[in-house]
């Protein structure tokens, strides 16, 4: 076989391929996360959205804000597609497509989100998750389990709240976080985490932090 016939063999082989992909131009709105269908499903089957409702979120302080429930919700989808930032809101506030999939009629644009976490105080922060928490792990079984303590030392760069110069073996002299966490071995989930300055002790208010664990596993386990 020439290298000429070869080449014509191989072009009529590509150009029936492309007739068999069928394309068309619309008019209806294309995401890059169509996926997240099967997270807006799985959501509405463990009722999140009612589960936040209930929950003690911070309400809008003016009749135009924005439902606080939307706002958690379209804050854990921007982390879901990679958002690392407030900034990276505007992915979900623009695509149409993504706002559909989940019922929003709009979303809060960057300095929305913005104060509505300022709202956040240490007794919101601290009814919210323990309502959220002692939810999700009272949708398992009654079980025995195994509970694990660790911290950690996370070096930060800038002007992070909190942070400060104490142990760090990793960039010595650097200012960190120094967090505290409970994890449940059998599952390999976090249970409860507190974001400490870098300058606390290791067994800083443990034993506190070990009765909040507790706490939001609920009655059900041992």
């Amino acid at each position: 076989m020439t290298d000429k016939t070869r080449a014509m063999i191989l072009m009529d082989k590509k150009v029936r391929e492309e007739e068999l992909l069928s394309w068309e131009f619309t008019d209806k709105p294309v995401t890059a996360w169509g996926g997240l269908r099967l997270i807006k499903e799985m959501l509405v089957q463990m009722k999140f959205r009612e589960v936040l409702a209930g929950s003690g979120l911070p309400e809008p302080q003016s009749n135009r804000g924005y439902d606080p429930v939307v706002m958690i919700e379209s804050f854990m989808v921007c982390v879901w597609i990679g958002g690392v930032r407030f900034a990276h809101t505007q992915l979900v506030r623009f695509d149409e497509a993504l706002r559909q999939i989940f019922g929003w009629k709009k979303v809060a644009s960057v300095s929305t989100f913005t104060r509505f976490f300022r709202r956040f105080k240490r007794q919101n922060v601290d009814e919210v998750f323990s309502f959220v928490n002692s939810w999700f792990w009272n949708q398992l079984a009654p079980k025995t389990l195994t509970i694990d303590l660790d911290s950690s030392v996370m070096t930060r760069y800038g002007e992070q709240e909190g942070a400060a110069k104490g142990y760090n073996p990793q960039k010595k002299g650097r200012r960190s976080h120094h967090p505290l966490f409970a994890f449940v071995a059998d599952l390999r989930m976090v249970l409860h985490a507190w974001l400490r300055p870098g300058n606390t002790a290791a067994c800083n208010g443990a034993a506190e932090f070990f009765q909040e664990a507790i706490c939001n596993l609920g009655s059900t386990h041992r």
